[in-house]
């Protein structure tokens, strides 16, 4: 009822809309239903906010598992077909985060003739 006279009011005059809006607000801030509906605003924040941050979780652990996927492949690899040279250049490869560097690692271990060529990829 208060908002169509705060309406109604506004055509009057601004002033009188606004001081009955002023009124409205804190009418609203007294009652227990305004409580009730800001506990719930509250609680509805918090689940989103769990929500999100579990996804943002499980995409990291997703994205660190295929990176120590990727590292555990490259290992495997450059032991193959370097011997002890090739795995010397694990503990550089270990500091490369970006998982598309060590995708092109992984992919170039096969046509390269030298470790320094592997290393060339990720040190541009």
């Amino acid at each position: 009822m208060l908002t169509i006279m705060t309406l109604l009011a506004g055509l009057v005059s601004e002033e009188l809309a606004q001081e009955m809006l002023n009124r409205r607000r804190d009418i609203m801030i007294e009652s227990a239903g305004y409580e009730l509906i800001k506990q719930e605003g509250w609680k509805e924040g918090v689940e989103k906010g769990r929500e999100e941050g579990l996804r943002e979780g499980i995409e990291r652990g997703r994205v660190q598992g295929y990176r120590e996927g990727l590292l555990f492949g490259i290992a495997t690899a450059l032991d193959m077909k370097f011997g002890v040279e090739g795995l010397k250049l694990m503990p550089e490869l270990k500091r490369v985060e970006d998982v598309a560097v060590l995708e092109a690692v992984q992919q170039a271990i096969r046509s390269a003739q030298t470790v320094e060529e592997v290393r060339s990829l990720y040190r541009e």
